[in-house]
């Protein structure tokens, strides 16, 4: 009875990503944030979240295409407004500081 509950659900209710528009992406985003501390970036940072998840998509020799959010990092920069996130795709950051 599980098994075919799972397979119902895979073939009737569920969507794949790509198929999905990018407001409902932000939307799906910005409800999962809803909750946590961003309150009034959650337009912001919903686009970054987006915007980062499509940057790690990967297709498979399967022709699948896999999400690995293990490859996301988040890099905190103390003194620095939240308004300043950004996603750096395929890219590094790096601390510098001032001279004096």
């Amino acid at each position: 009875a599980m098994r075919e509950s799972i397979k119902f659900i895979q073939e009737n209710l569920s969507v794949k990503v790509e198929s999905l528009e990018q407001d409902v992406l932000l939307n799906i985003a910005k409800t999962s944030l809803s909750s946590k501390f961003v309150g009034a970036d959650a337009d912001h940072f919903g686009r970054i979240v987006v915007d980062a998840v499509k940057a790690v998509r990967i297709v498979g020799p399967d022709g699948k295409a896999k999400h690995p959010v293990g490859q996301i990092n988040v890099l905190k920069s103390h003194g620095q407004s939240s308004s300043e996130s950004a996603v750096i795709p395929n890219g590094y950051a790096l601390q510098s500081s001032r001279g004096s």
